[in-house]
């Protein structure tokens, strides 16, 4: 609609017809331009007519109004959810990444405590009963010995 507040309207265009009576005529139903817009488009004016008595009603316009409260309530609702998976999401995955971490942090240290130990001269029966008790993987033990 903004674009086409810039351009001049040309009545012959049934495009600007529906476009100038959509952001003008059905403010000022009475005013001439309006008529004449309205009489150059059979399909423009039953839509106005119809628009009129559907605005002249007070029972459709409540109606309407509670069917716009209800989408309203409906798109709150669903933007509440969003919010509250996006919090949930985050905790779970902030204290399962927590939990891995330190697992990674405890293994990490494990690992570099069995490299100090066989740098130190500990025996290979000594180490691997120390990478089994710290679920070191044999991999990582032949890593290390040699």
């Amino acid at each position: 609609m903004p674009k086409f507040r810039k351009l001049k309207i040309d009545i012959t265009n049934s495009l600007h017809r529906w476009m100038y009576y959509m952001d003008y005529g059905y403010k000022e139903p009475d005013s001439p331009f309006t008529k004449e817009v309205l009489q150059m488009d059979q399909g423009l004016y039953q839509f106005a007519q119809q628009y009129q008595r559907n605005v002249s009603d007070p029972k459709t316009l409540y109606d309407y109004y509670g069917y716009m409260m209800e989408c309203m309530d409906e798109l709150e609702r669903i933007d509440t959810a969003k919010a509250i998976g996006i919090e949930m999401g985050t905790a779970i995955g902030m204290e399962k990444g927590t939990v891995l971490g330190i697992e990674m942090g405890n293994m990490q240290t494990a690992i570099e405590a069995l490299r100090f130990m066989h740098k130190i001269g500990v025996s290979n029966n000594e180490l691997k009963a120390f990478a089994w008790e710290h679920r070191i993987s044999d991999s990582e033990v032949q890593k290390i010995l040699q």
